[in-house]
């Protein structure tokens, strides 16, 4: 079995059942056995979009949202009615 790993969402302190308290940052790659995912599961995610560092040239497949993105500027011919008040 190889191990998983999560990713810190957010930075907070966690604070452990032995009375450690941890300083967990946005990003840091934890196991997911590690008693600081069981003190706090809602603050790491599998989500990849959280590691530090990540380097991607296009946006995988499955982190793709069908919502098309609004254009701020008008396209060569187009006009816009905006006006100022």
């Amino acid at each position: 079995m190889s191990t998983q790993f999560v990713f810190a969402m957010g930075t907070d302190s966690v604070h452990l059942p032995t009375g450690v308290t941890v300083r967990v940052q946005r990003g840091a790659m934890v196991p997911d056995t590690d008693p600081l995912v069981r003190a706090r599961p809602d603050l790491f995610s599998a989500d990849p979009r959280y590691a530090p560092n990540l380097l991607a040239t296009e946006v995988p497949e499955e982190f793709r949202e069908d919502t098309p993105v609004e254009t701020a500027t008008a396209a060569p011919g187009e006009r816009r009615n905006a006006r100022r008040p």
